[in-house]
């Protein structure tokens, strides 16, 4: 599963009530529903990602590599615009 969040980080007011967004870290210190789940929160201007798995179905080890592979095709993405994905090198 793929997430993108695009949100303000400041409370927001609903009738008498307000409405304080979690942060994203805090967003990720739950079980994990799908086998996969890559989320992507916009948080002051940045963008962070968060990677859960289902230990059952996948191993830390693959999971921390293809963290890696993300992180470095994340990284060079602007460079690469008009690279096809089986084109790039993976990570070591």
């Amino acid at each position: 599963m793929l997430n993108l969040n695009l949100r303000s980080t400041e409370p927001v007011p609903i009738g008498d009530s307000l409405m304080t967004p979690l942060p994203s870290d805090e967003r990720f210190g739950y079980e994990a529903k799908f086998g996969l789940t890559l989320t992507f929160v916009e948080d002051h201007g940045r963008l962070r990602a968060g990677l859960s798995h289902r230990g059952d179905r996948f191993d830390a080890a693959d999971i921390q590599h293809l963290g890696r592979w993300l992180t470095t095709l994340l990284g060079d993405f602007a460079g690469h615009l008009g690279t096809p994905l089986e084109k790039l090198e993976p990570p070591r």
